[in-house]
């Protein structure tokens, strides 16, 4: 007489897939006052626009991070580079029951083979981790494309502001202040700073 058997058999698999590109700029400050000088100001006006200065790197070296968006300044190079990074993880479970019987097949063979065959199946093909990693590419470049223009603006601020207090400083070099008068019409800004040497 024989016996029958059932056996359950189980398989995971778990793969992560990650995707970054970046976007680099240059930074142009033209000198109005000491470079050295005009360099702290934009140290300051960074740190006053949520800059952060990178752990180790001695002030040489900012960050900032929107969203997905990281923003790094060079200030050796005067480069900035904006990366994006993105992940996504493929993960697939599934249980098998099989019925056997003891008297024809070994229980831990049959065991063995049932779950070699359903690792395979429910292995993560490369063509599939290809099309998320292209997938993300494609998620990545929109997300520089649509945050270009704002990046652009906070740094065009910036450095707006390094100029105004680098005119500023130079101006009291030269004579006594007299006024000081800063305006904003839209996009333009004005500043008119009166001295009497």
């Amino acid at each position: 007489m024989s016996q029958t058997y059932v056996i359950k058999v189980s398989a995971s698999v778990r793969e992560e897939v990650s995707a970054s590109d970046k976007r680099k700029k240059r930074l142009v400050l033209t000198e109005i006052c000491d470079a050295q000088e005009q360099r702290e100001i934009l140290k300051e006006r960074l740190q006053d626009h949520g800059w952060a200065e990178k752990e180790g790197s001695q002030g040489k070296v900012w960050t900032r991070t929107d969203g997905d968006v990281t923003q790094t300044l060079d200030l050796d190079d005067m480069s900035v580079e904006a990366e994006v990074t993105l992940e996504r993880v493929l993960e697939r479970e599934r249980t098998i029951t099989v019925v056997g019987d003891r008297d024809r097949t070994d229980p831990d063979a049959h065991r063995s083979k049932e779950k070699q065959e359903l690792e395979e199946r429910i292995a993560i093909k490369e063509e599939e981790k290809q099309q998320v990693e292209e997938a993300l590419q494609e998620e990545i470049a929109e997300t520089l494309d649509a945050t270009e223009s704002e990046r652009t603006q906070g740094l065009n601020e910036i450095v707006r502001e390094v100029y105004a207090e680098s005119l500023k400083r130079k101006a009291q070099r030269l004579g006594s202040v007299t006024e000081v008068r800063e305006g904003r019409d839209g996009q333009d800004y004005e500043l008119v700073i009166k001295i009497t040497e």
